[in-house]
């Protein structure tokens, strides 16, 4: 909500929902990966699956916007698309790995290198109404981690006596 900064002086923006539901997506996508992993689904189909989604989902709104892109243009494309699947492969090595909950923690990390190359490539400084979200987001995300970590090796503790 900080983030968003509702007020009765600005109009609503529908984009508030679009962003609302791609955190939602994005979480989701996060807990299926998880458990498809848990049934035992490979990883490339996987990724596959993924790649053919996300074309699927593109389709229409590339189709009505289309434009030619140009060589340098593709160039970047095939690195984005390439660096899209390295981080995806990596998040589904990490979930085999462990609990999801236990990396979202360092997701956030994204979220600062985002800031980073906007502020770097596009020259746009995250506003102090951004800074204050991210700041609350990222300090109760990591307090409830460590009182996590506190509560099991309170449990282990107790177990051992």
């Amino acid at each position: 909500m900080v983030i968003l900064h509702p007020s009765t002086e600005n109009a609503f923006n529908p984009m508030t929902l679009a962003l609302i539901t791609s955190t939602f997506m994005f979480a989701s996508l996060d807990i299926i990966n998880k458990r498809l992993l848990i049934e035992d689904e490979k990883l490339l189909p996987m990724l596959f699956y993924s790649a053919l989604g996300a074309t699927i989902l593109s389709f229409i709104p590339a189709l009505l916007t289309w434009k030619t892109p140009t060589s340098l243009e593709l160039f970047l494309l095939f690195i984005l698309g390439g660096g899209a699947n390295l981080i995806l492969f990596c998040l589904l090595k990490a979930y085999a790995a462990t609990e999801v909950s236990a990396i979202q923690t360092f997701r956030y990390f994204e979220l600062i290198l985002s800031g980073f190359f906007g502020l770097i490539i596009f020259q746009e400084f995250p506003s102090l109404n951004t800074l204050l979200g991210i700041t609350i987001i990222i300090s109760m995300t990591l307090y409830t981690s460590i009182y996590e970590i506190h509560q099991q090796k309170k449990k282990i503790m107790q177990k051992d006596l």
